[in-house]
């Protein structure tokens, strides 16, 4: 943006009035283009510090279609509303309830999936929990502990065989390790019906165990579980949406962060859209 703005000697209002008025031309989504039926991504970044803001996506064709002005319930409502509901076949979303009720209500015919990276990663902040309990900051195992055990070299192996043994006392710190790595196994799974055996073992094994943190996060699974196995149906993810934030991080670090919510949507906007399409419309 400064770049441009001192290249062609304009000031600041006239060069956000330019980028507003590009945004205006590709805000309204075009929902013909978006394939007969496509998965929906729905997921959420930081606009700046802790204020939030949503982000939707086309997985299937891999569009942004949307940022949000906040992460309010009601803002996915409004845009749930205006979506050609009959080409939404299934909406890839995080462990939030509130995405969850809103989806089921706007779009019933939608199948609603969990993606399956932000389920091993609730295992893992669980373990983490656990490790933070019970071994504390004494010793240094925790990359250890997130590494995939086949990915462990065997000095690696001695030290996490001596870790469990030291505090074989505390059966919830193996217990978390033991559940994560289960889920990681749970993910290479082909069949559905497989799939819900072992995760009905998962889930029985943390219910059965004596640790609060383990009973918890069974509850989790169980109260999530319907939506975790709709994953082995297509095998769609969110990792479409998560390279959007990656890219959004990249913008925001450039630009040095923005004030104006506006401001950023259209910048985030027009830097997903193909540079063809905006050279066609600059010379139409």
């Amino acid at each position: 943006m400064s770049h441009v703005q001192q290249n062609n000697d304009i000031s600041p209002p006239v060069l956000y009035a330019a980028l507003k008025e590009n945004h205006e031309k590709f805000k309204d989504i075009n929902w013909e283009n978006q394939g007969k039926k496509f998965v929906l991504g729905i997921d959420e970044h930081s606009y700046r510090g802790r204020n939030l803001v949503f982000t939707a996506t086309n997985i299937t064709k891999k569009k942004l279609l949307m940022v949000g002005k906040n992460n309010a319930l009601t803002t996915l409502t409004e845009f749930l509303r205006k979506a050609d509901h009959k080409r939404i076949s299934e909406v890839c979303i995080d462990m939030k309830m509130g995405y969850r009720n809103v989806i089921a209500r706007e779009l019933p015919k939608a199948r609603i999936t969990i993606d399956k990276f932000h389920v091993v990663a609730y295992a893992n902040k669980n373990l983490d929990e656990v490790r933070s309990i019970v071994v504390g900051k004494e010793y240094h195992v925790r990359k250890i502990l997130f590494k995939g055990n086949e990915k462990l070299n065997d000095k690696e192996k001695i030290k996490l065989k001596a870790l469990f043994k030291k505090f074989e006392n505390f059966h919830s710190l193996y217990q978390a390790y033991f559940i994560k790595e289960k889920l990681r196994d749970f993910y290479r799974l082909k069949n559905k019906q497989e799939a819900r055996r072992k995760l009905s073992n998962i889930i029985m094994f943390c219910e059965n165990s004596d640790s609060a943190y383990m009973k918890s996060f069974g509850k989790t699974l169980f109260r999530w579980k319907e939506n975790i196995l709709n994953y082995f149906d297509n095998f769609q993810t969110n990792a479409f949406t998560e390279g959007v934030h990656t890219k959004i991080k990249m913008i925001k670090r450039v630009s040095f962060g923005f004030r104006n919510i506006n401001n950023y949507i259209a910048k985030v906007m027009l830097a997903f859209v193909p540079l063809l399409w905006l050279n066609h419309h600059t010379i139409c």
